[in-house]
């Protein structure tokens, strides 16, 4: 048969089974956990005292003059002189924080208006003096008809907090809304018997 005549055989690849190529992805599995575990074996950092089954050679040389293999039968490699040096590791600086400046509203000292709702003479005059000394304007006093349980501080609108500044202060229990009809501009302070 003449050379044109003949037909060229082309091979063509064999294809891989689902089962060689799960194969051959666990080869190459088993090799990366190799070379980490190669890589933390010599890890300065690591217990020196302990040899690895990776690194142990056999430093008796053979007639040849080559290091045998070890004991686990890894293949006969050069011995490691010294330690393996690390790079040098930088210090790491802690990310800063800004946090943002928290204001507090200063409370306001506001004049504090004193009526006596009880018949101890003079109560709210010697009350007057202690808020005075405590550093609040005290512009008038003055009596209170009606009944009230316990000597309170009133507050008209946005003046909470210095209301409850002033009670803190001077221990009155008891901080309401100011009521119509209630005498003078500010705080005003109605104190009963047990105030005195």
């Amino acid at each position: 048969m003449p050379p044109s005549a003949r037909r060229l055989r082309v091979d063509r690849p064999a294809r891989v089974g689902p089962g060689r190529a799960l194969l051959g992805a666990g080869i190459a599995v088993a090799g990366v956990l190799l070379g980490i575990v190669a890589v933390l074996a010599l890890n300065p950092g690591h217990d020196s005292a302990r040899p690895s089954a990776l690194t142990r050679v056999s430093s008796a040389p053979t007639s040849a003059g080559q290091p045998t293999a070890g004991a686990v039968g890894t293949p006969a490699r050069p011995p490691i002189v010294g330690k393996p040096t690390a790079a040098p590791s930088l210090p790491v600086a802690a990310p800063a924080v800004t946090v943002p400046a928290v204001t507090v509203p200063a409370v306001t000292v506001l004049p504090v208006t004193v009526l006596n709702n009880s018949r101890l003479f003079g109560l709210a005059k010697r009350a007057a003096a202690r808020y005075r000394s405590g550093g609040w304007p005290v512009p008038v006093t003055g009596n209170f008809t009606g009944r009230l349980r316990a000597t309170t501080v009133y507050f008209a609108p946005g003046q909470q907090a210095a209301a409850a500044r002033f009670a803190r202060q001077f221990g009155v229990g008891r901080v309401l809304p100011r009521f119509p009809g209630l005498p003078g501009r500010g705080l005003t302070v109605v104190l009963t018997r047990d105030a005195a």
